[in-house]
């Protein structure tokens, strides 16, 4: 969902004469934005910890966090069940993280 297509649908739903299909509607629309722009990444704490404070002592860089000392490549040793994009997402919107038991 595009936010041009949000704004129609919450248009729409402006219309609605009972407020409580209305506000759901509205509430149906910012699920579907917040699934398509800021997913939840499920992480653990140890993971969450890299990110941190791997951004805190002056290694913020997300090649850094992400790779070797060089910065060459996603390492999966430390990352385990993660993707590249939700390393990423996590470091640039941490309050998408979520974190879970191992």
């Amino acid at each position: 969902m595009t936010f041009d297509e949000a704004i129609k649908e919450i248009d729409s739903a402006l219309d609605l004469i009972d407020y409580e299909d209305m506000t759901n509607k509205i509430y149906e629309v910012f699920n579907k934005l917040r699934k398509e722009y800021a997913p939840t990444v499920e992480m653990t704490k140890e993971q969450h910890d890299l990110i941190f404070d791997a951004r805190y002592n002056d290694r913020d860089k997300l090649y850094e966090i992400m790779g070797t000392d060089d910065g060459y490549y996603f390492h999966a040793e430390y990352w385990g069940n993660l993707e590249p994009h939700e390393v990423a997402q996590a470091y640039l919107h941490p309050e998408t993280i979520k974190i879970v038991d191992e």
